[in-house]
Formats: C-alpha cells, sequence, structure tokens
C-alpha cells in the first residue's frame, strides 16, 4: 500500500506543479486578487512549497503594503522555514498596524515567541503535564490466579488481582540549547525528563523517573556533508518505586543525524550505560533489567510524509549482561508513531493532532534460572499500541489524553500480563 501510494504522489507531483505554474501566470494578469492569490497560496502550502506561498503574499503586499493578513501569513511560512529572523519581522508589522482581528493576533501569540526565542544564542524549551491515569491492572499480573511460589509477582498477589487504580501524574519534559553562533552551526543541548505517579488505593505502586542527557551537536563536514551532525553525549537515569530508589544508570553514547532531504532523516547510534538495580522484592521479582550494564545500538527515522503527517520509527538491539549470569538478557525491538495533524475542532491558532504509535519488545534471557526453571531459559514479548490526542488551547496551553494496551507473553505463566490504560491531562508550554 505504501509503495503504491508514493507511486501515486509521484505521478501527481508534475501535475500539480505544472497546475501551480498556470495558476501563478493568471496571477500575474491579476496582482491584487485576494481570493485568487490566498487560494493559490493554500494550494502551494498543501504541497510544501513554501517558497513559492511566500513569493505571491510578498507581491500582494508589494502593490497594498497595508495588508496585515498577508504579512501574519509570511510569518507563518518563514517559521515554517526556520527562518525565525524573517518571520518576527512580519509578525511585528502585522502588530504594529493595529488593525488585528482576534483571529490574527492568536496566531501571532502562539509563533512569535517561540522566534524570538530561536533568535537568542540561549533558550530554554520546556513542558509541564498533570492529569489522571487509570490502569486495569497496576502490578502487571497475570490474568490468572496462578502464580508460582518461584515466580511470585506480589505478596498475596491474588487481592490485586482485576483491581485496577487511577493515579495523578506529573511529567515534566525541559531542554536547553546553546547556540554557539558560529558559521558551523554548531550547538550544545541537554535535556531533562521525568515521570511521577501517586496511586490512589495501591501507593506501593507508585514510580518515579528522571533522565538527564546532555552533549554538543556539532556540524560533522558543513561543506562536504551540509546537515550532517555528530552527537556525543552523557546520560544519567534514576528510577524509584514506592518513594525508594529501585535503578540507577549512568554512562554515555554518541549518534549521527543524517537529513537526506528536506523531509526524511536517519540518526543511527550507541549508547553504553552502567546499571545498579536494588534486590528485587517481592513487588519487583518480574523485573527483566538487571544490575550490570546496558548496551543499545539503533537507528532512528523521521519522514514527514505530508504536510500534515510526519512519521517516527526506531529499531534497536539491548544487551543486559548482568553481575548475576543467569539474569543476563538481550532485547531487540521496534517502535513507530505516526501523527496527523489537523484543524482544531474548537476555535483556536494552532492545529490538534492525533498520534497512533506501536512498539514491540523480544527480550530472551541467556540462561535458565534455577528458581523458575532448570533447563528453559525466560523469554518474554511484549506489544504496546495507543494513540495520543494533543489539543493545544494556545501558544502555552492544552490538553492531552492518551489511550494504551500493553500485553507481555511470556513462557513462563506467572509472568503473562496485560493491561489497559487512559489519561487525560493539562499541558503547560513554555
Amino acid at each position: 500500500m505504501a509503495v503504491c501510494a508514493l507511486a501515486t504522489v509521484a505521478r501527481a507531483e508534475p501535475l500539480e506543479a505544472a497546475n501551480r505554474a498556470a495558476a501563478w501566470s493568471r496571477l500575474g494578469a491579476k496582482p491584487t486578487d485576494y481570493a485568487a492569490t490566498f487560494a493559490y497560496v493554500r494550494e502551494a502550502e498543501a504541497a510544501r512549497d513554501y517558497e513559492a506561498a511566500i513569493a505571491a503574499l510578498e507581491r500582494l503586499l508589494f502593490f497594498n503594503p497595508g495588508l496585515t493578513r498577508a504579512k501574519v501569513e509570511l510569518g507563518v511560512l518563514y517559521f515554517r522555514l526556520k527562518s525565525h529572523g524573517m518571520a518576527v519581522r512580519y509578525f511585528e508589522e502585522a502588530l504594529s498596524d493595529g488593525d488585528l482581528d482576534a483571529g490574527l493576533r492568536q496566531r501571532i501569540d502562539a509563533y512569535l515567541p517561540v522566534s524570538r526565542k530561536e533568535l537568542l544564542p540561549d533558550h530554554v524549551y520546556g513542558l509541564l503535564e498533570t492529569g489522571i491515569r487509570f490502569n486495569s491492572n497496576p502490578a502487571s499480573l497475570p490474568s490468572s490466579s496462578l502464580l508460582a511460589s518461584s515466580g511470585l509477582v506480589a505478596p498475596g498477589g491474588a487481592k490485586y488481582l482485576g483491581q485496577g487504580d487511577a493515579a495523578g501524574f506529573v511529567l515534566g519534559d525541559v531542554r536547553y540549547v546553546h547556540d554557539f553562533q558560529n558559521e558551523r552551526g554548531d550547538i550544545f543541548e541537554a535535556r531533562v525528563q521525568g515521570y511521577a505517579t501517586a496511586q490512589f488505593r495501591f501507593p506501593e505502586f507508585n514510580v518515579g523517573f528522571l533522565d538527564i542527557v546532555a552533549g554538543p551537536r556539532l556540524a560533522l563536514a558543513p561543506e562536504a556533508l551540509p546537515g550532517v551532525t555528530l552527537h556525543p553525549y552523557g546520560a544519567l537515569t534514576a528510577t524509584s518505586l514506592n518513594g525508594s530508589l529501585y535503578s540507577s544508570a549512568a554512562g554515555g553514547g554518541v549518534s549521527i543525524g543524517v537529513p537526506l532531504s528536506p523531509w526524511f532523516a536517519l540518526e543511527p547510534g550507541v549508547e553504553w550505560r552502567s546499571v545498579s538495580v536494588r534486590d528485587p522484592n517481592e513487588l519487583t521479582s518480574s523485573a527483566t533489567l538487571n544490575t550490570g550494564s546496558l548496551t543499545t545500538g539503533f537507528l532512528s527515522a523521521r519522514w514527514a510524509a505530508l504536510d500534515r503527517v510526519t512519521l517516527d520509527a526506531r529499531v534497536f538491539l539491548v544487551g543486559n549482561p548482568a553481575s548475576n549470569a543467569v539474569l543476563s538478557s538481550s532485547q531487540k525491538g521496534v517502535e513507530a508513531s505516526i501523527k496527523f495533524d489537523f484543524d482544531p475542532l474548537l476555535a483556536g491558532p494552532l492545529l490538534w493532532s492525533l498520534t497512533p504509535f506501536a512498539r514491540y519488545l523480544d527480550i530472551s534471557f541467556d540462561k535458565a534460572n534455577p528458581a523458575l526453571s532448570p533447563a528453559l531459559a525466560r523469554r518474554d514479548t511484549l506489544w504496546r499500541a495507543g494513540a495520543q490526542l494533543d489539543m493545544p488551547i494556545n501558544g502555552w496551553l492544552g490538553l492531552t489524553a492518551v489511550v494504551q494496551y500493553t500485553r507481555n507473553d511470556s513462557n513462563f505463566v506467572q509472568f503473562r500480563s496485560s493491561a489497559w490504560s487512559a489519561a487525560l491531562g493539562t499541558t503547560v508550554r513554555f
């Protein structure tokens, strides 16, 4: 289906380009035909021919320098091209005209602060989300009451079976960027991500997570390989369970960003972390992460297939040699999401987005664990699928809803589980 769709698009592109060229010629005869010009701009935007849209709007301004709507549209187009200096110029000119309606002012308020921030040598981007999350199986117990004593997941585990729970949650994601402002385009970036829950019924399943990654992103060879970047980084991670430290990890990695076109990019990389996991207690004996090290090789890809459709995918291999040999494992997996932007159902300046996602992870232990079976090594297969709906209200406030289904299949019955979860939160961006 994808090949057929791409072939159809490839055949359509020359025709669409020819139609736009003909429309441009017609506009030349009527340069002040506002309706026709804006229709042409919409068509060019849909084809991601932003330069053609800009040319049409700037010609309108030549004949009518006070056309505020054209200035706002130009600001948005330059924003999409990441030409933030020009975006700021047109947004500020539109503000100075003094005849903005509410809709145009909302659009400027959504884009102008971001463009201004991009022009600074140091800037911070952040997201803070808080809300309520429900999980049908917070203990990740098997659906059957059969719990082998050697693989016990929870004390008196039967009391958790079929017992869903809601939790308050807080999610944070902050990114700092320093632009060296050299001709190469080198930057330094640091990212801090955190997550914490407070269960309503079972506080023993409260979890916390903190991850810090920092390092430069350097132009590898600006003239020979334009756009290709090298990103060495250091990383720290910590997780908690029921208010106590459960695991910590430290290490680093390196990745290479390779833009193959304006709409498609690859980023291969490798990462190593030293991992320390507290001795599993009765609540965590089903864990697959163990003290030792983690080595991850990955390949990420991003494809902006259409103007409002973006596909992200990642394949990875992980080795976890553990201090206890019977707990050593290897993993292989793939995850992907596809983001669809669309006009908001309620009045607002920003597009809403729906992002279905899926993940597959295969975990194979190197040796049989005598506590489980003297001859059979454990193997788990984890599946996860869901969708996220982002509903920005303005440039800094929005709502987010997520639904997700997770299933773990294992060759040991006590590690098989499934769960539904749903979350609704308020999002603040800065």
